[in-house]
């Protein structure tokens, strides 16, 4: 006990712990006592207890009972107040001071190269590795890397899943592109890099700040990935469509499926997709020489245009949809889901 008690940080009370001695003597001696007049075929139909026993239960009883504040105020040490002054101290500072979350400009492609070089040489690939190959802040990267320990499975499981998170990190990209244009035409700022820091700082919202603080700006062509490290040789979607392809239907399943049919990945998705693949392998060699005068100069031009308008006309991109403007794709899923593959665990499959 005195060995638990130490590995869990309390100090019991010497009472408490010698009254469950005496009282484990006790009850060993009890029942030998037992066993010997079993032999002798005594038969017992009440429990009967010793003097000496009934006195150690009844003193074990008094410490829980009447002890209980120098036990449980005496088990808090120093090291105990320690950790939770600074439980304390990071939720107030999570509350008050720290500030807006940082929007992530990486694609899921990029992720996922994340998590599995995280996953393949987690010694090698911390925080730091990550902030230096990635455009993601320290703190970002750390957030990133601590969400991926603690659910190693953490995957895009469709491509509905997909769409709706690159789609916001385009709109980052975009607004980063947008103030970048918008102060070269205005002459405020030059192709000099402290400059176009000093602009991003400052006119970026609140959640892409850190952009021109943490300087990214030679890192924005990784957003995608990093050609030169080592991809999965699956992603998490192709993962899990092979699973949902090996899987056969049980028998409440086929029951469930008799109501309703499990929605597939619709169309809609599939063409939203490729537009965005699209819209990323031209944005991507943009940030590689950060060279915009394909927006610049048509708004130098003229006047009239915006930048939305330039941008839309040079990705070819369909202004009646206007996917890049939605927030998330549209849900067409019902509320009654028959895809019970979701709660199967797997493995991405090496080719």
């Amino acid at each position: 006990l005195r060995a638990m008690a130490a590995r869990l940080g309390f100090n019991f009370n010497l009472d408490l712990v010698r009254g469950l001695r005496v009282l484990s003597t006790k009850s060993v001696m009890f029942k030998c006592d037992t066993k010997h007049n079993a032999l002798w075929g005594d038969a017992y139909n009440e429990l009967s207890i010793g003097r000496e026993a009934y006195d150690a239960i009844e003193h074990l009883s008094d410490t829980l009972v009447n002890d209980t504040s120098r036990s449980v105020a005496a088990s808090l040490t120093k090291k105990h107040q320690r950790a939770r002054e600074n439980i304390k101290a990071g939720i107030l500072y999570r509350k008050n001071f720290r500030g807006p979350p940082e929007l992530s400009i990486l694609t899921s492609r990029a992720r996922e190269q994340i998590a599995h070089l995280s996953a393949t040489s987690p010694s090698e690939w911390d925080a730091v590795s990550v902030s230096e190959n990635f455009p993601i802040s320290y703190r970002g990267a750390g957030l990133l890397l601590l969400k991926q320990r603690r659910n190693p499975r953490r995957f895009f499981r469709s491509l509905d899943a997909v769409v709706e998170y690159d789609t916001r990190s385009i709109k980052n990209w975009l607004t980063l592109i947008e103030v970048i244009c918008t102060a070269q035409v205005g002459n405020h700022v030059k192709a000099s890099e402290s400059q176009i820091m000093q602009v991003l700082s400052s006119r970026l919202p609140d959640g892409l700040r850190w952009i021109g603080v943490e300087n990214v700006l030679n890192k924005l062509a990784f957003a995608d990935g990093n050609p030169a490290l080592p991809h999965p040789p699956q992603t998490s979607v192709e993962a899990v469509n092979f699973v949902k392809s090996q899987h056969q239907a049980g028998y409440f399943q086929r029951i469930a499926e008799s109501f309703y049919k499990p929605i597939e990945t619709s169309s809609e998705s599939v063409s939203l997709r490729e537009q965005q693949v699209s819209v990323i392998n031209k944005l991507i060699p943009l940030f590689k020489h950060m060279d915009f005068s394909v927006f610049t100069q048509p708004l130098m031009e003229d006047t009239s245009l915006t930048f939305r308008t330039v941008c839309r006309n040079w990705l070819c991109i369909d202004p009646e949809p206007l996917q890049l403007d939605r927030s998330r794709s549209p849900r067409t899923r019902s509320k009654v889901d028959c895809d019970f593959t979701k709660v199967f665990r797997y493995k991405r499959i090496c080719t």
